[in-house]
């Protein structure tokens, strides 16, 4: 069986690496395969950034990076935004840097969840890192009811997600920085649209199969008792594809992902994304040029 996929290419510096995405079969992540397929044939440019950050030196250089942008936003607009020394001071620039539209907030919004990425991670043996593209371009289809469904929470080793298309914030990133103010201040944007953006999550799945999702459940009661949970929130993000890997890899532990993953984070690059098709029975060549055996 031959499905649609993608060709993420990382580069190191010296060579490229090469991950390969099955796009799922549901109406949403069909459409938002068509609008990568429209970007690629329009040659539209692309944007990208990875979180490959697991080390004290990629730690500095997301605090370098942030107040380098800090000092040309002051300089360029007049403003007095405070540079950052440790995690206790993103949420105030997220906040601070919101309402300028200008290429210095698009790097200073990467790198803050870079760095809250980062610093999650600290404590764990699996590293915990994602990737996201997007394409340059207007073109977007608006959300169906049915598409909500298919919304995740909870995300897996792997997945490939529709990348949050709206500056702002979401409902899960609300309950993950308990911003309530957020729902009243301009910040909460709900996902409404597909755009062609993917965010590809490189973490251990959870230890339950709805933790993130109680964890919201458990947030939003409490501090919002008297509204009511709908899809139309889009908790979470679209779900959309999978990378082709071992199916070990799916446990929540597996040593050689591990590894694996660690040796991608030195592909700090994203270089190209290309159309591929997938034979779901010829899948060793995939693993062996993604360097997975």
């Amino acid at each position: 069986m031959i499905v649609p996929g993608l060709e993420i290419i990382f580069n190191n510096g010296k060579e490229d690496l090469s991950l390969f995405y099955m796009i799922y079969e549901w109406p949403a992540a069909q459409k938002f395969y068509s609008l990568i397929e429209q970007s690629i044939s329009n040659n539209d440019s692309m944007y990208n950034d990875t979180s490959f950050n697991i080390t004290q030196e990629d730690e500095q250089r997301l605090l370098d990076d942030i107040n380098e942008c800090i000092i040309g936003m002051n300089n360029q607009y007049g403003l007095k935004i405070k540079k950052v020394h440790n995690e206790a001071d993103l949420n105030n620039l997220h906040r601070d840097s919101v309402p300028v539209n200008c290429d210095y907030w698009v790097v200073i919004n990467d790198r803050i969840h870079a760095y809250e990425q980062y610093k999650i991670q600290q404590n764990n043996i699996d590293p915990r890192v994602n990737a996201y593209f997007r394409f340059e371009t207007e073109n977007n289809i608006e959300l169906e009811d049915d598409d909500f469904l298919f919304f995740k929470a909870d995300r897996d080793y792997g997945d490939l997600c529709l990348n949050y298309t709206y500056k702002g914030k979401h409902w899960l990133e609300l309950q993950t920085d308990n911003d309530i103010e957020a729902v009243t201040d301009g910040q909460l944007q709900p996902e409404t649209r597909i755009k062609p953006t993917g965010y590809m999550v490189f973490r251990p799945p959870n230890p339950t199969p709805f933790f993130r999702l109680n964890h919201f459940t458990n947030w939003f009661r409490k501090n919002f008792p008297n509204k009511k949970i709908t899809h139309d929130m889009a908790i979470g993000y679209l779900l959309v594809g999978k990378l082709v890997m071992p199916v070990s890899w799916n446990n929540l532990y597996d040593i050689e992902r591990t590894a694996w993953t660690k040796m991608l984070c030195e592909y700090k690059n994203l270089v190209d994304v290309k159309l591929a098709k997938i034979d779901l029975g010829k899948l060793q060549p995939l693993l062996e040029r993604s360097k997975m055996i």
